[in-house]
């Protein structure tokens, strides 16, 4: 059976979130003897903490910034350049 590679992140993220479901319905369950209400507490908390979680990535988006164009183009032949140097048995011929 191949390995489940990539399964991490989604797995803890999903973990995180029904740790605070869980966490947010006991806390209703102190106040109310309702399994309903006591549920939709917690998972009213949960969706708020992923509210929360998505508003900082959308503001973290204008923190990022563009490369320049051409940058990526200039470091890719600078690259390749010296991956043929060092490449035994590899003759250049001066035309590029």
């Amino acid at each position: 059976m191949p390995p489940l590679t990539g399964t991490g992140p989604g797995a803890a993220g999903t973990a995180t979130f029904i740790t605070v479901m869980s966490a947010g319905a006991a806390t209703q369950l102190d106040e109310s003897a309702d399994a309903v209400t006591t549920e939709a507490g917690g998972i009213h908390v949960a969706f708020i903490l992923g509210a929360v979680i998505a508003t900082l990535a959308f503001f973290a988006t204008f923190l990022v910034r563009r490369s320049e164009p051409g940058q990526d183009e200039e470091s890719a032949e600078g690259a390749e350049g010296a991956e043929a140097e060092n490449a035994p048995g590899v003759q250049e011929t001066g035309a590029h």
